[in-house]
């Protein structure tokens, strides 16, 4: 993004400062939407396949001794 806006000269003849920092902007924007779609397909994935939440019940119990069977904290 800064290339376009600090070099302060033409990159290539036929396109001005302006129009690259337009066409960066546009791949900025491209970027993120490719990571916010693969991030989801991944996660909706993960959520089929094993779950992002542990249980209510589970929560309630303390996840130290649900999950490793060991109290992290003496409360």
């Amino acid at each position: 993004m800064s290339v376009a806006i600090l070099e302060g000269a033409e990159l290539a003849e036929e396109i001005a400062i302006g129009q690259q920092a337009g066409i960066q902007i546009v791949g900025v924007i491209a970027t993120m939407a490719w990571c916010a779609a693969a991030s989801f397909v991944i996660f909706a994935a993960l959520d089929t396949v094993t779950g992002l939440r542990v249980s209510e019940e589970q929560e309630m119990q303390r996840l130290d001794s649900v999950m490793h069977e060991h109290r992290g904290y003496k409360f």
